[in-house]
């Protein structure tokens, strides 16, 4: 039933071109011969930057708990949330969520700008600029993902 399906015309149409979410932007491709989403290079830089600042975040929350003063309620709670936010994400990448991506994109800026907050009233550098670019960097690949097809489709 699904090859008469897929051999239809309306299929063969679909298969071969882009589809386009209601706002416009681009979603994803299909290549007819194997059936395999091709998802554009905005959603993959997207989701690299988000997963690696999910990682950093997990991360560090981790090494938190292992310190000696890792019995601080406090750093189990970050590190719930931290491990929380990374599982989203990889379970996002696994299915290929184009709004799971992006949400959860807006969700690691939000942390990474609050802990670059945190930093610059710690007066720690390391702590501050770290955190602000992995927010920017996420912030500006966000921008890229949700960019309209028109414009995707151009670069």
């Amino acid at each position: 039933m699904l090859s008469k399906i897929l051999n239809s015309p309306i299929a063969a149409f679909c298969l071969n071109c882009r589809y386009l979410c209601p706002n416009g932007a681009l979603r994803f491709s299909v290549n007819r011969d194997s059936l395999k989403i091709i998802m554009p290079r905005s959603f993959w830089v997207c989701t690299i930057i988000t997963t690696i600042s999910a990682l950093v975040s997990a991360g560090f929350s981790v090494a938190g708990l292992l310190a000696p003063s890792g019995s601080d309620s406090f750093a189990r709670y970050a590190a719930s949330r931290s491990i929380a936010l990374l599982i989203a994400v990889l379970l996002s990448l696994r299915v290929r969520s184009r709004e799971g991506i992006a949400a959860l994109a807006l969700v690691m800026s939000l942390v990474q700008g609050f802990d670059g907050v945190i930093g610059m009233l710690a007066h720690d550098a390391a702590k501050t600029y770290g955190p602000f670019v992995f927010a920017l960097a996420n912030f500006i690949a966000l921008m890229w993902l949700l960019r309209p097809a028109a414009q995707n489709a151009s670069r």
